[in-house]
């Protein structure tokens, strides 16, 4: 019996999910955010037809294209349904680019430390083997690029 509880807390952390460590490098962080707020998604979200599965492989595309080594984590929410959301290494831990109940005008995401995960997959190709709906509705580019308003000078010297 002592042993049966002491397996059942051994693998409930298994069972439940991990966390990564959280970056805390600013620097790292803010350059990772230039990137992000540079392109924005050329869909809206829909269930099923651009839904986290197409914005976490959109977002690990940019990613590896900027030199990352991005991988895509997939957190279960309840017992039907899933959330995956691209991460990557990044100075001293790691980050990820949330894509859910977010604003994303003028960026592919909100970067975020807390990563709270079931299981990382290293590919796209991957997320679409376990995506019920397979491979992606939308073919082609899903990003646009947004050009950066420069900054302007102060209308009145002080």
């Amino acid at each position: 019996m002592r042993s049966a509880i002491l397996a059942i807390l051994f693998l409930l952390p298994l069972c439940s999910g991990y966390l990564l460590p959280g970056c805390t490098d600013q620097a790292a962080i803010e350059e990772l955010r230039a990137l992000i707020e540079s392109y924005q998604f050329r869909y809206q979200p829909k269930l099923d037809y651009f839904d986290c599965a197409d914005m976490s492989t959109a977002n690990w595309r940019l990613l590896k294209a900027a030199g990352y080594d991005p991988k895509i984590a997939l957190r279960k929410e309840g017992p039907n349904n899933s959330h995956c959301y691209a991460i990557c290494p990044l100075g001293n831990g790691w980050a990820g680019i949330e894509t859910e109940k977010q604003n994303l005008t003028h960026r592919t995401g909100v970067i975020i430390t807390d990563l709270e995960m079931w299981t990382v997959m290293d590919s796209p190709e991957e997320v679409y083997q376990f995506d019920r709906r397979g491979p992606p509705v939308i073919q082609g580019e899903v990003l646009e690029y947004v050009p950066r308003a420069p900054v302007l000078p102060p209308l009145f010297a002080q």
